[in-house]
């Protein structure tokens, strides 16, 4: 139920003429509870997962995301982040539907899972069209080189945006900021790539900004 209440429903036979002996509904009733254990934990297990990752993607969400950055930043890691936005996105959702903009949605968090395949790089929806990639203890120069990758990848889907501004394909555009502890917090980390995507945004899209 919406209340994080759950029902279980129980029926039983036997084809006893006597019916069901006492021992037999001490045993239901031991086994029941077992069950019901199992089930409430196996619930709780699927919405701590649930509150931590994106439907439709499978990605971590922005909460999630925010709860790393901090557990690096304790641990003393440099951080860069990279931000990614489908350029014209609004419009290709209005020519095409929901459906294949889902599908887009897809495609870019594929991209970005290859991205991070084999490393410890950690992708995440960060809220609508907004994808986010961490990379932990990386260098600036390793974390450009990646976005810029990205850039080619979705380029090379060729997914036709006859809306675009640009490209006749789908893009995208990408925020970068590097930190370290020393330099500030996560938070701080946050806002300047959200300044770096809103600057890349201006220029057009298709392209990488760095903050």
């Amino acid at each position: 139920f919406s209340d994080g209440t759950y029902l279980e429903a129980l029926t039983l036979a036997t084809r006893r003429s006597g019916g069901f002996r006492g021992s037999d509904l001490q045993e239901v009733q031991r086994l029941v509870g077992t069950m019901g254990m199992a089930v409430v934990t196996r619930f709780r297990e699927r919405a701590k997962l649930n509150a931590w990752s994106d439907p439709l993607t499978g990605l971590i969400n922005r909460r999630r995301l925010e709860q790393r950055l901090a557990e690096a930043f304790e641990a003393k890691l440099a951080i860069s982040l990279l931000l990614f936005n489908l350029d014209d996105f609004g419009s290709y959702n209005t020519q095409f539907g929901h459906f294949c903009a889902d599908d887009c949605l897809l495609a870019l968090s594929r991209v970005l899972l290859a991205a991070s395949a084999g490393n410890t790089h950690l992708p995440a929806r960060f809220g609508g069209d907004i994808f986010a990639l961490v990379l932990a203890g990386a260098q600036a120069g390793e974390a450009e080189a990646i976005g810029r990758q990205v850039m080619a990848q979705v380029l090379a889907l060729r997914l036709a945006h006859p809306g675009s501004s640009g490209s006749p394909f789908l893009t995208v555009r990408v925020g970068l900021a590097v930190v370290t502890p020393q330099d500030g917090r996560a938070t701080d980390l946050v806002s300047r790539a959200q300044g770096a995507l809103a600057a890349a945004k201006e220029a057009g899209g298709n392209c990488l900004i760095r903050l």
